[in-house]
């Protein structure tokens, strides 16, 4: 894998700042890895441009419809800034390994449900819609699982920064 100080050098020497075998100055060093941040915060914030698709998983409780996502969230991890949509986008699992589908939809479909308060119990939800509120998002499976349950999504996230020179 490629650090950041590699991809920032390389771009001084295809600039020409910077002659190959030259050693960057820890300013210039620097001075990249925040232009660098600045173009991977642009990038993440473009909808038709780069994210990164994670592959997110949590266990669902019985009697429970509706969870937080995002740190410090009932889901404490990154917050997605959506969900891959459709048929078969996300699935549950049982004991025994089998897969059950889980469509993936948006809010005018998810509003054409009558009620979604939690009383209509199902052993596999078969419904998944992502409210990407900020700080947390929320998730709301329909109906309502009334057993433990392991369940994958596919998540689109924001790409995260260079944290130091040496991060890859």
């Amino acid at each position: 894998m490629t650090t950041a100080l590699e991809l920032i050098t390389d771009a001084y020497r295809r600039m020409g700042v910077y002659a190959p075998g030259e050693t960057l100055t820890d300013a210039a060093a620097e001075q990249g890895l925040s232009l660098l941040n600045d173009m991977i915060d642009g990038w993440s914030n473009e909808n038709l441009m780069c994210f990164a698709n994670l592959e997110q998983t949590f266990t669902l409780i019985p009697g429970t419809s509706r969870y937080s996502i995002g740190v410090g969230g009932t889901i404490n991890q990154v917050r997605p800034l959506a969900l891959r949509e459709g048929p078969g986008a996300a699935y549950s699992v049982d004991s025994n390994g089998n897969r059950y589908s889980i469509n993936v939809i948006t809010q005018d479909v998810w509003n054409q449900i009558g009620n979604v308060s939690g009383q209509t119990q199902s052993n596999f939800p078969d419904t998944l819609f992502y409210d990407p509120q900020y700080p947390l998002g929320f998730m709301n499976w329909f109906p309502t699982p009334n057993q433990s349950l392991q369940t994958y999504w596919d998540s689109y996230l924001q790409l995260n920064e260079f944290a130091s020179l040496t991060a890859t």
